[in-house]
């Protein structure tokens, strides 16, 4: 996933709240929807995005997007429910998040629908799985 439109960059990652992830589940194990995919999830605990990257992006700093705008790597979450329930795939799971350190928001473009969504360094994921 990446951000097709960025709206706001945080310079200090102050920026903290809820919002919804969505993962890969196999057996109650959940994993990253399209970066590091075999490195497992856990739940209640603070994860570091750095921690999740694949080796080959581990000394890079941003993400640049089609447009050739750049931001911070961090994990995607979704501001809105109704957003996670869009881009999620029939063998995804939501689950909802914490999330702290925001690096940017902005907007992940799914057919004619904006996503809201905020980068961010660090996440949670709280334990209740949401239909």
């Amino acid at each position: 996933m990446c951000l097709d439109f960025i709206e706001t960059t945080y310079p200090k990652g102050i920026r903290a709240g809820f919002g919804y992830a969505v993962f890969y589940s196999d057996n109650k194990k959940l994993f990253g929807e399209w970066f590091s995919v075999d490195k497992e999830r856990l739940t209640n605990v603070w994860l570091k995005e750095k921690d999740y990257r694949e080796d080959a992006h581990k000394d890079e700093k941003y993400i640049i997007n089609a447009c050739f705008d750049k931001y911070l790597y961090g994990f995607h979450v979704f501001l809105y429910l109704k957003d996670a329930q869009t881009w999620r795939s029939p063998n995804e799971v939501i689950k909802k998040v914490q999330y702290r350190k925001a690096r940017a928001s902005g907007y992940q473009t799914i057919m004619t629908r904006d996503l809201k969504v905020i980068v961010a360094k660090e996440i949670k994921i709280l334990d209740r799985e949401i239909k």
